[in-house]
């Protein structure tokens, strides 16, 4: 399979994502991205079953990111 099919629709995702977060941060995850996504993201980031708003999701993924990069 081509990695551009793959890569696209989660580089799409993210930038609904950010956009919602800085247009309306206040917009419940669940109406930007699937459950499965919140599922991931919260148990990665140690969360409880709080409910996450756009751009709580959004800060979120960021936090994840930045502890996965490389160490130089």
């Amino acid at each position: 399979m081509n990695l551009l099919g793959i890569l696209t629709p989660m580089a799409m995702r993210l930038l609904w994502l950010r956009q919602t977060a800085q247009q309306a941060p206040d917009t419940p995850a669940s109406e930007v991205v699937s459950q499965e996504v919140i599922d991931v993201v919260t148990k990665l980031d140690n969360r409880s079953g709080a409910t996450l708003t756009a751009n709580m999701l959004w800060r979120a993924i960021a936090m994840i990111a930045w502890l996965f990069q490389p160490q130089g």
